[in-house]
């Protein structure tokens, strides 16, 4: 408007002068630009008017382009009549011998931006301001309200980027065409999304897209290189209560619910973690693998290997089973079996025995171990087949328990000064064809022989 105002008083000031019969001294002259100087005018004012001697004919500025209001048919062209209006700007002329229609020439300078408080045009510096129509920076294509182009790759050092968010000699935010960068004073800055909000940060929530740490991604989320989870409870993978699960972390649940640091679900997961799942933690520096089926019941413990070959091994310490301090490699509380053992009648081979500690021990084949015995000794399973040698200058006695296996048998030799009495432990009945059931003397040998339950037979040199 302001722009308007000007012109109009120069303007009329020009036509009254005009009106009159004009002086060399009174008369206000337009400017007279040729037309090979008319693109050369800098910042020209929107209805700005002059003439132009080489049409020989006025043109006015329509904001774009210098436009000719006249027929320049000759060079004493008069106005007939103009009319104004002082809402919208618009000046009406008529030419003299002008067969054209009037010319209408919008003197008001539009503001592209308007107010935000009144809606008209803004020309104040400190205007909150709008845009009515679409913005365009490096484009004149313009997709969207607000449209910004660069092929500057968004850098440290760069400024030609498409947009800066933030102080450049400080913390900022740039944009390229595909990159978003954080700055501080040209060097790298974290980029942080959401970093005060409570709210979920979602990627590509309905698309099939992938996202990639260190690299293009094949996965839902691909992270190349190490990864940390830090300041987490657990983790959980899967979480939906039907599919498998792996949970990292503390218990979860609370009151011994049966989660451990790392359960290991294979689903279907039902309601209360009925189905069966690995339980992992290690209290006090022990690592405890937990097997569960249902509610808390142990299960099986399965290990498998790649059916075409694997090891497995303990490089170091010792194994227990039903055992919590094992003293050996293999420490078994309780029976072991071997299944399919391959038959041999090989004179190398040897024999495993188990000395009174359960202590497995190889033996040359047809070698019975030996035991020394000086005081008074009761008979164990794991001394059949040994030989037994009692070695004292006073009496001993040798007790035969009962419970010993069928096909027990082992031999006792005296061999000190001392007699050797063997005696029925309760439950147990002891026979020899003579009735007899001391050593003889000394070196004197006796073999004891169970045939059936509870059965011995003393066999050799006794007396009675």
């Amino acid at each position: 408007m302001k722009y308007f105002t000007k012109f109009l008083i120069v303007f009329l000031y020009t036509l009254s002068s005009i009106a009159q019969t004009p002086s060399g001294e009174s008369m206000l002259g337009l400017n007279s630009v040729p037309t090979s100087e008319l693109g050369n005018i800098t910042n020209p004012i929107r209805g700005s008017i002059l003439y132009n001697p080489t049409e020989k004919n006025l043109y006015a500025y329509d904001g774009k382009n210098w436009i000719p209001i006249g027929n320049g048919a000759d060079d004493n062209q008069k106005i007939d009549s103009f009319s104004l209006n002082t809402t919208t700007g618009e000046l009406s002329l008529s030419i003299e011998n002008d067969a054209e229609a009037d010319k209408t020439i919008l003197l008001n300078t539009i503001e592209p931006w308007y107010g935000v408080d009144d809606n008209t045009g803004a020309t104040l510096n400190t205007e909150n301001i709008y845009s009515m129509g679409k913005v365009g920076i490096g484009t004149s294509t313009i997709n969207g309200k607000l449209h910004i182009q660069s092929s500057v790759d968004a850098g440290l050092t760069s400024t030609e980027h498409a947009l800066t968010l933030g102080n450049p000699s400080g913390f900022n935010l740039i944009f390229d065409n595909n990159e978003i960068l954080a700055r501080n004073n040209g060097a790298f800055s974290n980029l942080y999304i959401q970093n005060e909000s409570s709210a979920n940060t979602i990627f590509n929530n309905s698309g099939s897209g992938r996202v990639g740490i260190g690299g293009v991604p094949s996965q839902k989320l691909d992270v190349f290189g190490t990864g940390r989870i830090s300041n987490s409870t657990y983790l959980a993978v899967n979480e939906d209560g039907t599919k498998n699960i792996v949970k990292i972390g503390n218990p979860i649940g609370g009151n011994n619910d049966g989660y451990y640091p790392i359960s290991l679900f294979g689903g279907p997961l039902q309601t209360g973690w009925n189905s069966a799942y690995m339980g992992i933690d290690s209290p006090n520096g022990i690592f405890n693998l937990y097997p569960y089926s249902g509610q808390g019941n142990f299960t099986q413990f399965k290990v498998t290997f790649n059916p075409s070959g694997g090891n497995m091994y303990i490089a170091n310490g010792n194994l227990g089973i039903k055992v919590s301090s094992p003293t050996a490699i293999l420490d078994v509380n309780g029976d072991a079996r071997i299944r399919n053992l391959t038959s041999s009648n090989s004179s190398t081979d040897m024999m495993v025995v188990a000395d009174a500690s359960g202590v497995l021990k190889k033996t040359e084949r047809g070698i019975a171990p030996v035991k020394e015995v000086t005081t008074n000794y009761s008979l164990t399973a794991q001394d059949s087949g040994f030989i037994i040698y009692v070695n004292s200058s006073t009496n001993r006695t040798i007790t035969i328990p009962s419970g010993l296996p069928i096909g027990f048998n082992v031999s006792v030799y005296q061999q000190g000064t001392g007699v050797v009495t063997f005696n029925g432990g309760s439950g147990t009945t002891v026979v020899n064809r003579l009735g007899r059931s001391k050593t003889a003397g000394q070196y004197a040998g006796v073999g004891i022989v169970q045939y059936t339950n509870n059965q011995f037979t003393l066999t050799g040199d006794l007396k009675m």
